[in-house]
């Protein structure tokens, strides 16, 4: 016979200061759901971490009674037992969002560039490159390192500017060996950094011409371990990878630390995959000529989309106007709100919230550069 299951709602009109935890109890019911009235449909079991950001209830984790399962539109997790009951004193917990110092009174009214190589840009481009992003509303840079030398320029830019912060990382297709326990202990000392806010560009790359794939899984799963050190979230790169990617992320209990599919143009099936993982999706410019891409994007809960460049310099595109940089992310955006009937306001608000949410403790020095 069940129990009737106590259902907490989840204010999010009027944000706390602090997080709040708060946990409903259930004994051999078919279902236990924690739900907020704007929220998805969400029903989740076990000590599992969410978030509340603008109204919508998001799942981080897995839990140790149910397993999380995605579907567009509507995020549940359902019980393990062969019968679809819990088992008995099952829990079911909800964290609310941690709202960042002045996030109250300022909203967010800057997009976030989650993905940027402004490292290999000469310094002496940045100044105007920066002034560019401002004058169309973008904010903060994330700048993402491919080699020990590169993370450690992003690192000096991000002592230099203040609306740019550091990831750390070996780029996949950088790997010539297994990185070395120098490297690794380089990487160790910078990830722990208070200006690093990422784990990237870590990650596996399938090309023909891609380095030995087995030297690219071990190198990632190190770099794996460092971001669990570190509690960073792992922004990663996973081209022609997907299979493999999706495993070693479970493995390497990525769910745990958050992070970003960086330059997504997967299928509806992969993106799936990897919201599973509690990991968001990176959208870019390939977003305005990839009609398959589109139409993912289309259908993508907007609580699990990111905005990046991936800006590097590009001379082989003749006209130095013509170069990506972080200035793009508004044509992204607007791609996106065209795609979904919303304003490019609404894409801007989100996005810069699943940045933050995907960030956590880290979101308090970003939110300073909105």
């Amino acid at each position: 016979m069940g129990v009737a299951v106590k259902t907490v709602a989840v204010e999010t009109s009027a944000p706390d200061e602090s997080p709040e935890e708060l946990q409903a109890t259930a004994s051999n019911s078919a279902s236990s759901a924690v739900n907020n009235a704007g929220a998805l449909n969400t029903c989740q079991t076990g000590p599992v971490r969410k978030s509340v950001v603008n109204g919508k209830l998001l799942c981080r984790g897995g839990g140790t009674i149910g397993h999380y399962q995605s579907v567009y539109g509507a995020h549940r997790c359902v019980a393990s037992s062969t019968n679809g009951d819990l088992t008995q004193n099952t829990s079911a917990m909800v964290v609310r969002k941690t709202w960042h110092a002045g996030e109250k009174e300022r909203g967010n009214d800057l997009f976030v560039d989650l993905h940027t190589h402004i490292d290999q840009y000469e310094p002496d481009e940045l100044p105007g490159m920066f002034e560019r992003a401002r004058a169309v509303a973008v904010g903060p840079i994330i700048a993402a390192g491919v080699t020990v030398e590169s993370t450690r320029r992003c690192l000096k830019l991000a002592s230099e500017y203040d609306n740019v912060f550091a990831g750390v990382g070996v780029h996949p297709s950088d790997l010539t060996e297994d990185l070395d326990n120098v490297a690794l202990d380089q990487l160790r000392n910078m990830a722990s950094d208070e200006r690093v806010v990422v784990m990237s560009e870590v990650g596996l790359d399938h090309q023909d011409h891609s380095p030995d794939r087995a030297v690219q899984e071990r190198a990632f799963r190190a770099q794996l371990d460092i971001a669990h050190e570190a509690s960073l979230p792992v922004v990663f790169h996973m081209r022609f990878a997907t299979d493999d990617m999706i495993r070693v992320l479970t493995e390497e209990r990525v769910s745990e630390l958050g992070g970003a599919a960086h330059y997504f143009q997967g299928s509806h099936e992969e993106a799936a995959a990897v919201i599973d993982l509690g990991c968001y999706i990176s959208l870019a410019k390939p977003l305005l000529r990839l009609p398959e891409l589109q139409e993912v994007a289309q259908n993508l809960p907007l609580e699990w989309i990111v905005l990046e460049t991936d800006c590097y310099p590009q001379p082989f595109k003749g006209k130095r106007e013509k170069w990506t940089e972080p200035k793009d992310v508004p044509i992204v955006a607007e791609k996106l709100a065209e795609l979904k009937g919303i304003g490019v306001a609404e894409v801007m608000e989100a996005t810069t919230a699943n940045v933050l949410t995907m960030l956590g403790p880290r979101a308090d020095r970003v939110s300073a550069a909105l």
